[in-house]
């Protein structure tokens, strides 16, 4: 919610997979309501990425929104940066097994 000279009060941030099934719209409605306001959806803002929006926090009020397709190539980048993690896990736990493997079938 933003107030008058320039303060506002930020719920949180959360993905479109995360937000499933929870009435964050209905929520802020209610309450916008009940304060006399509008809600006004900024849409997708970009972050730059995971590590840089835990180093530098939020973005800016006035950033600008992502177009959309800014939104399908950022979420095409974060699938393809899940896959790379998936990948490296299982290499690591293949090289950490074996060993192992191979001392049981000699």
């Amino acid at each position: 919610m933003r107030f008058a000279r320039r303060r506002r009060i930020v719920f949180g941030y959360t993905s479109p997979q995360a937000a499933w099934g929870y009435p964050f719209a209905a929520a802020a409605s209610a309450m916008a309501a009940k304060a006399g306001m509008k809600v006004v959806d900024r849409g997708a803002v970009a972050v730059g990425g995971i590590t840089r929006s835990i180093v530098k926090g939020m973005p800016s009020w006035d950033a600008p929104g992502m177009s959309a397709e800014q939104r399908v190539a950022a979420g095409s980048k974060a699938v393809l940066t899940m896959q790379i993690a998936f990948a490296l896990v299982a290499i690591a736990v293949a090289v950490r097994a074996y060993p192992t493997a191979v001392k049981t079938l000699a």
